[in-house]
């Protein structure tokens, strides 16, 4: 039984091309194979297959909520990997969205300053 699945996601190279399913993976998070229009056969991951990843965009401006840079300073952690920043205050805003109250950093300025502790380096934000 051959089905056909379209690739959703914007920045694939065959973007809004149907493939062919030749398998779907054993695991959800898995890749499924597809068959090119030359033949060969392609490995795609499926989120990339589904409806939703035409929602992912670039933006000018990305905003994050506080809980997911704390989940991001929390993974560096755990990795004992240390980014010591420098973010006036001035720069830290808080935003209110659907969910209530989330905290943002506007990086529209170039002043805030990171080093990287395993190299030394240092980096303008």
């Amino acid at each position: 039984m051959a089905l056909d699945t379209t690739v959703h996601y914007p920045f694939h190279p065959l973007y809004n091309k149907t493939l062919k399913v030749i398998a779907w993976p054993k695991i959800q998070d898995g890749s499924a194979t597809v068959e090119l229009p030359n033949g060969k056969t392609l490995k795609i991951p499926i989120w990339m297959l589904e409806v939703d990843a035409a929602k992912i965009k670039i933006v000018d401006q990305p905003i994050f909520p506080l809980p997911n840079l704390v989940t991001l300073l929390d993974l560096i952690r755990l990795n004992n990997f240390t980014l010591d920043c420098s973010i006036p205050k001035e720069k830290f805003d808080r935003d209110t969205n659907q969910n209530g109250a989330t905290n943002t950093i506007d990086n529209s300025n170039d002043d805030a300053k990171c080093s990287d502790s395993h190299t030394g380096t240092a980096t303008n934000h």
